[in-house]
């Protein structure tokens, strides 16, 4: 590969869409600061349809791998920190060209984030733009399962209309795995 993460970030940051139907770009590269000293920059600052920071972390080979999960951590907690946000409006996502080094790690995060999180794997061509997007489904690891504070239900009046969403997210998974 010619080019760096910085490549991948930019062209993400032009298709959000190709993640999910509504993310909307605020900034690529912010800035985090902590008075401890620590601090960072998230790759994607966005946001989904119902209004929720989506952290959106970028990485292109498994030798970033480990700083992935890391970097997951930190910049969540610092940026509800910084925005005096509650845990629960704020998403993550992790996307990356390969995941063979994170897949166990990535499915351990799963159970301990304060965020929720998914992942993505990247399908790029040789300029680091984005071919397809596919939803990493997680290992399944044993140990007790984690609930969110908050979780999305919705009640439909129409058994049709419940039925026409079901279908038209179906269609846009389908879509993206192309």
């Amino acid at each position: 590969m010619t080019f760096n993460e910085a490549t991948i970030r930019d062209h993400l940051a032009n298709d959000l869409g190709v993640l999910e139907l509504g993310l909307g770009l605020i900034e690529t590269e912010h800035s985090l600061k902590n008075a401890h000293g620590t601090g960072g920059r998230i790759d994607i600052l966005a946001k989904d349809r119902f209004g929720n920071r989506v952290i959106i972390e970028v990485k292109r080979s498994d030798a970033s791998s480990r700083q992935a999960l890391h970097e997951l951590f930190k910049y969540s907690s610092l940026y509800c920190a910084e925005e005096g946000l509650p845990y629960g409006s704020v998403r993550s996502i992790l996307v990356s060209t390969e995941w063979n080094e994170l897949r166990v790690p990535f499915a351990d995060y799963l159970r301990v984030a304060e965020v929720q999180c998914e992942g993505f794997e990247l399908h790029v061509d040789a300029n680091g733009k984005i071919l397809k997007a596919m939803k990493h489904e997680p290992v399944k690891l044993s140990g007790p399962v984690k609930c969110f504070r908050e979780q999305s239900i919705f009640f439909f009046t129409k058994k049709d209309r419940c039925e026409s969403v079901i279908r038209a997210k179906a269609h846009r998974t389908d879509r993206r795995m192309r």
